[in-house]
């Protein structure tokens, strides 16, 4: 397969030396967990990694454009639109990166507006097409060909790090580097999932050890009925049996909410230790209702 992709990519060699790609590792915590811990990566280490200035993006606080993943210009002032994946690039980035595309040209004042507040001056930049970059964890083979004569395509790649097993329940500080698809070996396999137990522990860790243990205590009980566990890594976690959510964790900042389905059941609250047998009573109820 290496030999397939550097074929193809080395077809357009302006397009590949239109960006420089510095492969030195970034630190992170690895391994990644969605895509959009992928596309923080990206934004914060953009000018070392690839030479642009990032002026606008899909994260929070960071003034999208285009609803574009991230927007960003090389010294020239050209614009480069970057699609980011937690696993596979294939034909949905490709057509992302062509709907920012037109967005873009489209939207051309707004994009002169933001470079000039950048630049702390006026710009007229000429209108041009984008350069256009995708980076996951691994790219489909079947689009190697005409598509990749107008995309980079990227991978990134952990650093000291091998994935093993299905989930991964640990993320740790670690380092990540960016590679031209085709310089170094694509896995085989999908990025396996990546449990997002960890942060929910953080979010308890303010509580009490007593409520902290009570909580694991409840979630343990749980699972032992074969519940499917979704930490959602900010500070819910959620329980579904047989596709169905029938209950969910809210942590907040002195209690445990406990919500069961259907909506209308009072929230039940967990502020203490002693609260966990009232509550484990609710759970159940509502796990036996939703296999009913």
């Amino acid at each position: 397969m290496l030999d397939r992709l550097a074929q193809h990519l080395w077809v357009r060699g302006e397009l590949m030396d239109a960006i420089p790609i510095d492969s030195a590792p970034c630190p992170a915590n690895v391994p990644f967990a969605n895509e959009t811990q992928v596309q923080r990566f990206v934004e914060a280490h953009a000018k070392q990694i690839l030479g642009v200035d990032v002026i606008a993006s899909t994260e929070r606080g960071r003034r999208r454009l285009f609803d574009i993943d991230i927007l960003a210009i090389d010294p020239a002032n050209r614009p480069v639109t970057i699609e980011c994946k937690w696993d596979l690039v294939g034909e949905s980035a490709l057509h992302q990166l062509a709907r920012y595309k037109a967005a873009l040209l489209a939207g051309w004042d707004s994009f002169e507006a933001r470079v000039s507040e950048l630049r702390g001056i006026g710009v007229r930049v000429e209108k041009t097409e984008p350069i256009q970059i995708a980076i996951g964890y691994r790219c489909d083979p079947s689009i190697i060909g005409g598509h990749l004569l107008s995309v980079i395509c990227l991978c990134y790649v952990y650093n000291n790090l091998e994935l093993h097993g299905e989930v991964l329940e640990k993320r740790r500080p670690g380092k990540v580097s960016i590679h031209r698809v085709g310089d170094v070996p694509s896995p085989n396999s999908p990025h396996p999932k990546v449990s997002k137990k960890d942060a929910t522990d953080r979010r308890l860790a303010s509580m009490p050890m007593s409520v902290q243990q009570a909580f694991w205590s409840i979630d343990s009980k749980l699972k032992a009925l074969g519940v499917a566990v979704t930490y959602g890594g900010k500070n819910f976690v959620r329980y579904r049996v047989r596709n169905a959510l029938f209950a969910e964790a809210v942590i907040i900042a002195h209690s445990i909410q406990w919500r069961v389905t259907p909506s209308t059941q009072p929230i039940v609250e967990m502020r203490s230790a002693g609260d966990e047998d009232k509550v484990y009573l609710v759970l159940r109820a509502a796990y036996d209702d939703a296999l009913a």
